[in-house]
């Protein structure tokens, strides 16, 4: 999040080192465009912001490495050369997205630029926050960190690249709630108990309409998971084709609308056919259990 702007007299050290990085920048744009995007957009948020971290970043990312395959372009740090197999790896990162782009039926609008730092607080130490991976739509670049998590967070950042393009991002409730639904390959776990007694404290789903929550330390992973799993029971309910079709016209001002015309019940009743359906898959689930344990005493 930028700080508020200060006057000019603040700025002339950022000013003049984002001068210098842009002028280095021009003679690597034939060889490193993604990268010389990047660094411009970290640049001048460090004009902004008077980031010291940032501008050290930059001056770091200019002499990653790269691997390149059709769609996608690998930037990662020498430091991880011993660690990951860069080849493997960006052969990951096409694979999903060719994932991405059978199930939107459309390629991306240039190469995809992807940035693998060693550490997701790497990540969080430039964008602050709870932010430890990120999607920059308009320069079609993700930063992910590489370790467990990295596929799950690259699906979910490459996921917001290609909803931004199918509609609005807002609100959270929406977007995040898809791009929790594509990071799990539509296979999206239950919420707890904990998440769904915070839903019903909070105020329903109408609360998540507001980015307020997802953005609260205490409560952005529950409203991740509150929003995959409502997503789910919607895509289960009307099928892909009619779900995008809801997402390309529902924004923040008129999503309560636009979801009422779309699947003929309003928010509120679908969040309590979604809490019923919960209740079905927890009681189904459990019988399966009893089930496999009357099998292992019988044997």
């Amino acid at each position: 999040m930028l700080r508020p702007l200060l006057p000019l007299r603040f700025f002339w050290g950022p000013i003049v080192i984002a001068a210098v990085g842009l002028t280095v920048s021009a003679f690597l744009i034939p060889f490193m465009l993604p990268t010389t995007l990047f660094v411009c957009i970290i640049l001048a948020v460090a004009v902004l912001t008077r980031g010291r971290p940032l501008v050290r970043l930059c001056l770091r990312i200019v002499t990653w490495r790269s691997r390149k395959a059709r769609t996608v372009a690998l930037f990662f740090p020498a430091s991880l050369e011993q660690s990951i197999s860069a080849g493997e790896v960006v052969d990951t990162c096409q694979r999903d997205v060719d994932d991405l782009v059978a199930l939107f039926q459309f390629p991306p609008s240039s190469k995809i630029a992807i940035y693998l730092f060693e550490q997701e607080r790497d990540i969080n130490s430039l964008l602050g926050g709870n932010t430890y991976a990120c999607a920059f739509i308009p320069f079609n670049a993700v930063l992910v960190p590489a370790g467990r998590s990295f596929q799950t967070m690259l699906r979910h950042e490459l996921a917001h690249l290609f909803s931004a393009r199918v509609g609005d991002l807002a609100p959270r409730l929406k977007s995040e709630g898809l791009a929790v639904w594509i990071e799990c390959d539509g296979l999206v776990p239950t919420p707890d108990q904990a998440a769904l007694t915070f839903l019903a404290k909070s105020g329903g789903l109408d609360s998540l309409l507001e980015p307020t929550l997802f953005d609260c330390p205490r409560t952005w992973r529950q409203c991740y998971d509150i929003a995959g799993s409502f997503t789910k029971f919607l895509i289960q309910r009307v099928g892909w084709a009619a779900y995008c079709q809801f997402y390309k016209a529902a924004g923040q001002a008129n999503y309560g609308a636009v979801f009422e015309r779309s699947f003929s019940l309003s928010l509120a009743r679908a969040e309590a056919l979604w809490q019923e359906s919960l209740k079905a898959e927890d009681e189904s689930a459990k019988k399966l259990a009893e089930g496999d344990n009357g099998d292992v005493l019988r044997k």
